[in-house]
C-alpha cells in the first residue's frame, strides 16, 4: 500500500523517531528549521520544522496511541508504574493511520481501507473525553501526510492515480482547504524533505525518466508554492534521493534506469527569469554495479548505502558545490540493516552470523548492536559490538530490523533499547536496554515481553512506555533493576461468537496466541464493555456451543487424547479441565482425528480414522461420543459411520457428508450406542471436495457448492522435474456457486436451490430462515453480503460494513440484526432495513 511504503521509507531513513529521541542522522545546521537561505534566495526566520506522521504522542505522564486493529484512539495514562490504565477511548470510522498535535487539537487521520476514501478528525478533550469538533473526507487513497505549524498536508492518490496533495488550515476548532496541487504520473512516489514536498514519477509510457516536482512549504500565506519542473533522463528512485539545502536541489539517480553503470549524483541551482533549474556540477559511475538501498544527506555528505552483504557506504564530499568527491567507503561489517548518525558516531543494528567457540558447526544468526566513530571518514573505527542473548540462543531477531520505530536510540543519554525475539527459550520476547555512554556498549539489563514490540517511547529519565500487539508496559530502571511491573491490555482479539437469551457469549484470544483463552459476556446494549469474563485454563483451538455449554478444545490431530474444558451458559461457570481419552487399538494402530467436532446436550462427538504402521487409512470413520459432566468425559459410544459429520437433526439422526467418486453425498444415520445404521442417501449435484454445509437448528441444511474447478491437474513431460503440478486453467472462468436447501426429516431431499452466480469465492457465515450471510472474496476485495433466497433468484438485503474476524464462527443473524466479532475491533452491530 502507497502510505505504508511512504511512511516506512520516511521513518526508516529520515530521523523520524521524534518520539523515542532516536535520529538516523543529525543534520546539524539550520536545514530543516526555517533559518537556512531558501531555494529562491529570500530568508526566512523562526519557521516551524515539519513534523512527521506518527501514531504515538506524548502528553506528560499519558501517551496517546493510535490502535490501528481495533480502529481506536486511546488515551494511556502512565503516572502509575504498576497499574497504567485506559482513561479516555474514541472508536473510528476507518482504519485510524496517523495522528497529530496542535496545542489541545488533535488530528487523527483515517483510511478505508475496503474501499477509496479519507478522512480527517479533528478532536478535542475535553473532561477526559475525545469530542469530535470536524471531519474533513476526501475520496482517495491515503498516501502520508505531514504537518508545519498550522499547516497540514495531506498526500493521497485518487481514482486516476495522480498525485493529489491537499493543505488544511487547522484553527478554532476547524480545518480549511487552504491549498491544493495534482500531478499525474505513472508509479508516483512523494515525500516532505525539510522545508520543501517532493513529488516525482515517471511519465505515462516513459519509464526511463523522471518527473520531479518540488513544492516550497515555508510561506503560511502561500504554503504549497510550486517551483519549476525538473526532468532528469534517468530513475530517482524514490523521494529520499532527494535532498535541498542552501539554494541547491541535490539528486542521486540511475542514468540508465539500473545500477550497472553506477548512480549520478547532480547539483541543480534556480537561475534566470523566469527562474529554471540549471546543473551546477554533477558525479558519475557511483558504486557501479550495486543496487542501491537509499541515500542519507547531511549538510555537506551523502551517504550511498548498497545492498551489499557487508553494507558499504559510498561516502560523497559536497563541501564544495561546484565540486563534490568521493571520498571513500565505509563497510559495516556482516549485514546492518539499520544504521543512525549522530554527529561523529554511526550506530548500527543488524545480523551477526560470527559463530563463537562454543556454536562449533551449527548456523547462527544473532541481533548485534555496533557504535564506530566516523569522525574520518577516510577511517571509521569499530568502537564496540553486543550480541544480546550471546551464551543463551544461536537465533535471534528484532522488530527493530522491520520496523525501526519499535527500538529506543537516545543520543544525548547514549541509550538504546532494543527488542529481541528468540524461539530457543521459554520467554520468546525481551527488551535489551544498552548504555554506550563510555563508548562501550554496557548491558543494563533485559525484561520479558508478552509480545513482538511496535513502538517505544520515552515517560522521562529511566523509564520507557513500550507498545505491542494490543498491551501496553512500563520498563522501569529507576531501582537498578529492570522492571515491567504494570501490563496493560489494549483491546481484546475476539473471533468467535455466539447467541443466547443471556446476551453474546464472544471467545477471545491473546494477541499473537493461536488458541481462545477468554470468554466474555456482552448485553446487546453494550457491545464494548463485557458484562462477565471467564479465564479458560490454557489456550484452545476451538470452541463450541449448545444451548446449555461452551466447550473449549485442544485439537491435536494424532494424539490419543483431547484437552477440553467446559462452561455452563447460564452461570458462567467453568468445570475443570478434563481429557478426552480415545479407545485403544492394537499395536501398531493409532487414531488421526478428523476436523471438528458435534455438542449435543450432554454429549461431546469427534470423528477419527485408524491409521496402521505406514500411515495408511482402513478407509472407515469412527464417530466417537464422550458423556461429559462436570465431574469428568465417560466413553459413551463408538460407531462406523460414513462421511464426516455435520450434525444431528430434530429427530436425533447424524447427518454427514461424504465425498463420492464425482460428486458428494449426503447420509442419514440413525445411532443407537455402538451401532449406526444408514437411513437415508441423497447424491448431490455439487462436486466432490466442493462443498460446505451449515445446519440451522437442526431442521434446515444448507449446501454451498463450488460447481466448477479453477484448477487441474496436469503432467508435462518435458519439464525439468518431470513431476506432477498444479496449473491455472487459463479457459477457466470464476466458479459459479449454487446453494441447496434440504429436508432432514427422516429422508432426504432437495427443498430448494439458487444460483449464487460466479463472482469470486463465497463462503457461507450465518443463515436465519430465508436470509443467508455471504463472504465473497474477488479482485476488488472481501465483502460480507446478506442475501434473501424467498424466491428463486437471491436478492441483497445489506452488505456489511465490515466483515467478521473469523469467517466459520464469528457472525449471528437476527430478524433485524446482524453480529459479527471484528477481532481487536470489538463486537459490531449491523441493521437489516
Amino acid at each position: 500500500m502507497p502510505s505504508a511504503k511512504s511512511l516506512f521509507s520516511l521513518l526508516s531513513l529520515t530521523c523520524l523517531l521524534l518520539l523515542s529521541g532516536c535520529d538516523l542522522l543529525d543534520r546539524t545546521s539550520d536545514a530543516g528549521t526555517g533559518a537556512a537561505n531558501p531555494v529562491d534566495g529570500s530568508t526566512d526566520e523562526a519557521l516551524p520544522a515539519t513534523e512527521f506522521a506518527t501514531d504515538l504522542l506524548r502528553l506528560g505522564e499519558r501517551i496517546l496511541l493510535v490502535n490501528h486493529d481495533a480502529q481506536r484512539l486511546q488515551l494511556v495514562d502512565a503516572a502509575q508504574v504498576d497499574a497504567p490504565r485506559v482513561v479516555a477511548e474514541v472508536s473510528t470510522t476507518y482504519s485510524p493511520m496517523s495522528l497529530f498535535q496542535l496545542n489541545e487539537e488533535y488530528l487523527l487521520i483515517e483510511a478505508n481501507r475496503a474501499d477509496s476514501g479519507l478522512r480527517v478528525d479533528l478532536f478535542h478533550l475535553v473532561e477526559g473525553a475525545f469530542e469530535l469538533a470536524q471531519a474533513y473526507e476526501l475520496p482517495d487513497s491515503y498516501y502520508d501526510s505531514a504537518r508545519r505549524g498550522e499547516i497540514l498536508y495531506l498526500m493521497s492518490v485518487d481514482s486516476l492515480n495522480a498525485m493529489r496533495v491537499t493543505a488544511l488550515r487547522i484553527g478554532a476548532g476547524t480545518l480549511t482547504e487552504v491549498a491544493s496541487a495534482s500531478v499525474s504520473f505513472a508509479s508516483p512516489s512523494a515525500g516532505f524533505v525539510d522545508d520543501y514536498l517532493v513529488l516525482l514519477g515517471s511519465p505515462e509510457g516513459d519509464s526511463s525518466s523522471t518527473q520531479l516536482h518540488l513544492f516550497d512549504l515555508r510561506d503560511a500565506a502561500d504554503p504549497l508554492h510550486a517551483l519549476p519542473e525538473l526532468a532528469l533522463a534517468g530513475n530517482v528512485p524514490s523521494e529520499l534521493y532527494v535532498d535541498v539545502h542552501e539554494q541547491r536541489l541535490r539528486v542521486v539517480y540511475l542514468p540508465q534506469g539500473s545500477g550497472e553503470e553506477g548512480a549520478t549524483f547532480a547539483n541543480f541551482e534556480l537561475q534566470g527569469e523566469p527562474a529554471q533549474w540549471h546543473e551546477r556540477s554533477r558525479v558519475e559511475a557511483l558504486a557501479p554495479g550495486k543496487e542501491l538501498y537509499t541515500t542519507v544527506f547531511t549538510d555537506n555528505t551523502a551517504y550511498l548505502v548498497s545492498f551489499e552483504r557487508s553494507d558499504p557506504l559510498w561516502l560523497l564530499d559536497l563541501t564544495d558545490p561546484a565540486e563534490p568527491k568521493v571520498k571513500g567507503q565505509l563497510a559495516v561489517p556482516n549485514v546492518a540493516e539499520k544504521l543512525f548518525f549522530h554527529a561523529d558516531r554511526l550506530f548500527a543494528l543488524g545480523k551477526d552470523q560470527n559463530p563463537t567457540p562454543s556454536d562449533g558447526e551449527n548456523f547462527t544468526s544473532r541481533v548485534a548492536a555496533l557504535l564506530f566513530d566516523v569522525s574520518d571518514p577516510d577511517t571509521p573505527v569499530e568502537l564496540d559490538r553486543y550480541r544480546p542473548l550471546l551464551d543463551q540462543a544461536r537465533y535471534t531477531t528484532s522488530a527493530a530490523l522491520d520496523d525501526q520505530r519499535a527500538m529506543h536510540l537516545d543520543w544525548e543519554h547514549r541509550l538504546a533499547a532494543v527488542p529481541i525475539s528468540t524461539w530457543e527459550l521459554d520467554v520468546p520476547n525481551m527488551l535489551q536496554l544498552l548504555d554506550f555512554s563510555s563508548d562501550r556498549f554496557v548491558a543494563i539489563g533485559t525484561t520479558t515481553l508478552p509480545g513482538k514490540v511496535e513502538r517505544i517511547a520515552s515517560l522521562g529519565a529511566q523509564r520507557l512506555a513500550v507498545v505491542g500487539d494490543q498491551w501496553f508496559t512500563i520498563v522501569d530502571w529507576a531501582q537498578g533493576d529492570v522492571q515491567s511491573p504494570g501490563r496493560l491490555k489494549l483491546a481484546v482479539d475476539l473471533q468467535w461468537l455466539s447467541l443466547d437469551e443471556n446476551g453474546l457469549w464472544a471467545g477471545a484470544k491473546e494477541p499473537g496466541a493461536t488458541g481462545f483463552q477468554y470468554l466474555y459476556r456482552y448485553g446487546l446494549d453494550d457491545l464494548h464493555t463485557p458484562l462477565q469474563g471467564v479465564a479458560l485454563s490454557q489456550a484452545y483451538d476451538q470452541l463450541l456451543a449448545d444451548e446449555q455449554h461452551v466447550v473449549a478444545f485442544q485439537f491435536v490431530s494424532s494424539d490419543e487424547s483431547t484437552r477440553i474444558q467446559v462452561m455452563a451458559r447460564s452461570s458462567g461457570q467453568l468445570w475443570e479441565p478434563m481429557e478426552l481419552v480415545f479407545p485403544a487399538l492394537d499395536q501398531g494402530y493409532q487414531w488421526e482425528k478428523k476436523s471438528g467436532a458435534i455438542l449435543q446436550g450432554d454429549y461431546l462427538y469427534l470423528a477419527a480414522e485408524r491409521l496402521d504402521e505406514e500411515w495408511m487409512s482402513d478407509g472407515s470413520v469412527q464417530l466417537i461420543g464422550w458423556q461429559l459432566d462436570a465431574t469428568g468425559a465417560q466413553l459413551a459410544s463408538q460407531a462406523d459411520i460414513q462421511g464426516n459429520p455435520i450434525g444431528f437433526d430434530l429427530a436425533g439422526q447424524l447427518i454427514t457428508l461424504e465425498a463420492g467418486a464425482e460428486t458428494e453425498q449426503l447420509n442419514l444415520i440413525t445411532l443407537d450406542g455402538d451401532n449406526a445404521q444408514v437411513v437415508a442417501q441423497l447424491s448431490t449435484a455439487c462436486p466432490s471436495s466442493q462443498a460446505k454445509a451449515h445446519l440451522e437448528g437442526g431442521q434446515s441444511l444448507l449446501l454451498l457448492c463450488n460447481m466448477s474447478q479453477v484448477e487441474y491437474f496436469a503432467f508435462d513431460p518435458l519439464g525439468t522435474d518431470g513431476e506432477l503440478s498444479w496449473f491455472d486453467d487459463p479457459d477457466a472462468e470464476a466458479a459459479p456457486y449454487h446453494l441447496y436447501r434440504f429436508n432432514t426429516a427422516s429422508t432426504l431431499a432437495v427443498a430448494a436451490e439458487w444460483d449464487m452466480g460466479t463472482w469470486g469465492t463465497l463462503s457461507l457465515l450465518a443463515s436465519r430462515g430465508d436470509r443467508v450471510l455471504m463472504e465473497q472474496t474477488g479482485d476488488t476485495g472481501v465483502a460480507c453480503v446478506l442475501y434473501d433466497i424467498s424466491t428463486s433468484t437471491p436478492q441483497v438485503v445489506v452488505e456489511m460494513e465490515g466483515c467478521p474476524s473469523s469467517p466459520s464462527q464469528a457472525a449471528e443473524l437476527l430478524e433485524s440484526e446482524i453480529y459479527s466479532a471484528q477481532g481487536y475491533a470489538d463486537l459490531h452491530r449491523q441493521a437489516i432495513e
